[in-house]
């Protein structure tokens, strides 16, 4: 089965999460590199501003500048995740590479970005397998995966999928 498709960055996202909800280790990268820096920020903020600019303030109204804070950091956290990450999708996919191209069959799986050469792997390069209703992921290593929107796939393309991966897939190696 071939079918084309265009990635956008809600498939990019739906193909980290369904990543991340699979794997320890990158829950904890996530963990690291979103939550930490933020968190570390805030009783930053906390400590320059007790002891720098709202000192009087401070003493007066302690809450007030933690409340403060704790409210820069919820809006701001998200704010800069969303930023992050179309950063990362830019770069990763570049606007011209985003239509793609995947053939599956009882040889392996070929990939492409319309235009360029093609990446064939056979089942045996094939280490996983994960799919939901927005995404499908085909794990080359543990860290590393081939993507693709669930949607492109109809009601008979998903069953010949699975049908594939029960057949031709070696073990979950991931």
């Amino acid at each position: 089965m071939t079918f084309k498709y265009t990635v956008s960055l809600e498939d990019y996202k739906a193909a980290l999460a369904l990543h991340s909800r699979r794997s320890l280790s990158a829950r904890i990268a996530h963990l690291c590199l979103f939550w930490l820096p933020t968190t570390v920020g805030t009783f930053i903020g906390l400590l320059i501003m007790h002891l720098g600019f709202h000192l009087q303030y401070m003493r007066i109204f302690p809450w007030l500048s933690a409340l403060f804070w704790v409210a820069v950091v919820c809006i701001a956290a998200p704010i800069q995740h969303a930023s992050y990450m179309r950063r990362v999708f830019d770069k990763r996919i570049p606007a011209g590479n985003r239509a793609n191209w995947t053939d599956i069959n009882d040889q392996g799986v070929t990939s492409a970005i319309v235009g360029t050469e093609e990446g064939v792997f056979s089942w045996e390069d094939v280490a996983g397998f994960a799919q939901n209703e927005k995404i499908t992921l085909l794990y080359l290593d543990k860290r590393r995966f081939l993507f693709f929107p669930t949607s492109v796939l109809n009601q008979s393309q998903r069953a010949e999928l699975k049908d594939l991966v029960a057949r031709n897939l070696v073990r979950d190696k991931c």
